[in-house]
Formats: C-alpha cells, structure tokens, sequence
C-alpha cells in the first residue's frame, strides 16, 4: 500500500522524505516535477519506491490527457462591430 501525503508547496520549505511536486495551475496541470516551482503541491512518501511509483504514475496520467478534462479553458471571442 502506498502511503502519501500532499500538499501545497511553500517557497522555501525543504523536505527530509521522498518527494515530487505536482503543477496544479494552467495547461500543464498535473505534470510531476523533480524540481518545485510556484503553483505547485508536494508528494511526500514514506521510501523512494513509493515516490517511484507515484511519480510516474502521476507523469503518465498527464501525458495521457487524464487531467484534461478538469482544466477550464478560457476563450477570447473576438467581435467585429461593422
């Protein structure tokens, strides 16, 4: 059983344990990261197996398109006033 915690990254912080930052904002919602950036969660697990697991689950659920459909798209419409 794998045993995680997530939650928002705070700039700064550091973690003793395994972990991953997900992208929670924009088009690449959901995209695992090595690396933190603004915007992001943080995947802390118990060994670095778990963080395996979990990172590439996470990577392949983005590159599949699974997060897609829960990003809100926003359209310019343009009017022309003739």
């Amino acid at each position: 059983m794998l045993n995680y915690t997530m939650k928002s990254h705070k700039n700064g912080r550091t973690y003793n344990q395994p972990h991953f930052y997900i992208q929670n904002k924009g088009l690449n919602s959901g995209k695992a990261l090595n690396d933190p950036i603004p915007n992001c969660f943080v995947v802390t697990t118990e060994t670095e197996e778990q963080r395996e697991a979990l990172y590439y689950l996470c990577f392949h659920l983005q590159i599949g398109r699974y997060f897609s459909i829960f990003i809100i798209r926003k359209c310019n419409t343009v009017h022309n006033n003739r």
